[in-house]
């Protein structure tokens, strides 16, 4: 039984593992590369722009994956923030921000990362 505990606990901790938002920008374009996604990173114009607004943010993942003529594109838009508190604190800001833009504005939360986009996108990201 405790042999069965412990297989059990291991597979849980290697799926929670497998499952976590990317640490940094180069392993969320790794990860959704991987995926089939084209993706772009913005360290600098995006991140500028949303300073001016009071969002301080490291970086921008955007990364879209075609899905084919006949099917809707899947895709996503992460915020690299310099900690979770930061993250934490722009939620609101960027859901304000996306509505005036006409984007989504579903954020989540992982870490020090906000991201928001299609359901698959979303769950690729994470």
């Amino acid at each position: 039984m405790k042999k069965l505990f412990a297989i059990v606990a291991a597979l849980v901790l290697v799926l929670s593992l497998a499952s976590c938002a990317p640490k940094d920008v180069e392993a969320a374009e790794e990860k959704l590369e991987k995926k089939g996604y084209t993706v772009t990173v913005d360290e600098k114009l995006v991140p500028g722009l949303l300073n001016v607004i009071g969002i301080d943010v490291d970086a921008v993942v955007t990364a879209v994956k075609d899905n084919g003529e006949d099917a809707d594109a899947d895709a996503v838009t992460a915020y690299l923030f310099e900690d979770k508190d930061a993250a934490k604190a722009a939620i609101e800001k960027l859901t304000e921000w996306a509505e005036k833009k006409d984007e989504e504005s579903n954020f989540k939360q992982a870490g020090c990362w906000l991201y928001a986009g299609t359901e698959k996108g979303m769950k690729d990201f994470n």
